[in-house]
């Protein structure tokens, strides 16, 4: 999940670039910034498949292909957001990445745990013993 200033192809595309993996399928409603997104056709990157809302949610033919995921995830944010009596714009991005790091973790794990598994992922340390 990233903020956006504005939902228009020029600014999504280069997001999606950026966040998404080569050989990913993207998955989307047929709003015209997607569809308008010329460099999905050009792009063998991604696969793009869209949902058209006015004929249904989940595609008959393969019922992987509905952005519920996506809408769930951010409805959910948003509640989270609503409990916490709103967000200051500044500090967005913290608000929705701890949204993020909470939702993808189990509740039951140690957070203590969960923390220090990433910071080594992220950092490399040297062990230096003194005597």
């Amino acid at each position: 999940m990233v903020e956006v200033d504005r939902r228009d192809a020029a600014t999504l595309m280069p997001i999606i670039q950026q966040w998404v993996l080569p050989g990913s399928r993207v998955i989307t409603d047929q709003w015209g910034a997607y569809m308008a997104a010329q460099e999905f056709p050009a792009n063998p990157q991604y696969t793009h498949v869209a949902v058209n809302h006015t004929l249904h949610f989940v595609d008959r033919n393969d019922p992987t292909i509905n952005t519920n995921m996506v809408e769930g995830f951010w409805s959910h944010s948003k509640q989270k957001f609503r409990w916490m009596r709103g967000t200051c714009d500044a500090h967005f991005d913290s608000y929705l990445s701890e949204f993020m790091f909470r939702y993808m973790h189990d509740e039951s794990a140690t957070w203590f745990g969960v923390i220090l598994y990433w910071i080594t992922h992220q950092y490399t340390f040297m062990l230096i013993l003194t005597m």
